[in-house]
Formats: structure tokens, sequence, C-alpha cells
């Protein structure tokens, strides 16, 4: 289980309703978006999965441009877990 925001994910693949189409992306900037990651803890926000991924896919991601947002898809262990809303 990991704390991603305000939301306890289990490391396997969640799936969270309630999520807009957009990842919100009006947040205060992140020093190192758009840099490759496999992790969330590599990233200053969080690592997001490539467009068209799915849920179980392996991925290398990058690290987001943003902070914070109401809705984040996330990378874990290079692995695409979890779609999380605020």
């Amino acid at each position: 289980m990991k704390w991603v925001g305000k939301i306890l994910v289990p490391a396997a693949f969640v799936l969270l309703v309630g999520c807009g189409e957009t990842n919100g992306e009006d947040g205060e900037p992140s020093s190192d978006g758009g840099t490759p990651c496999t992790d969330i803890d590599q990233c200053e926000g969080w690592c997001e999965p490539p467009f068209g991924s799915e849920l179980g896919d392996t991925v290398t991601g990058t690290c987001s441009d943003v902070l914070n947002a109401p809705c984040r898809e996330v990378v874990e262990n290079g692995v695409y877990t979890a779609r999380v809303c605020d």
C-alpha cells in the first residue's frame, strides 16, 4: 500500500472512478517535468504513464509537469498502477 495524494493505493492494479478527462494541468510547475521515470518516488510530483497505456501495462513514464492535480495517473515499479482523483 502506498499513499498517493490523499488516497492509499495498493501495489496491485487500482482504478478509482470519478476522474475527469483532464489531468488538471493548472498546478504549480515541477522542476523535473518530462524526465523519464519508472516510479513515483523518482519525481517531484508523480510518474505518469505514456498516453494510451492500460492499467497493468509495464511502462516507462515521465515525471509530471505539475506538483499536484485533481486527477493523476501513476506509475509504480515500472507498472501503470492507478488513476487517482482527490
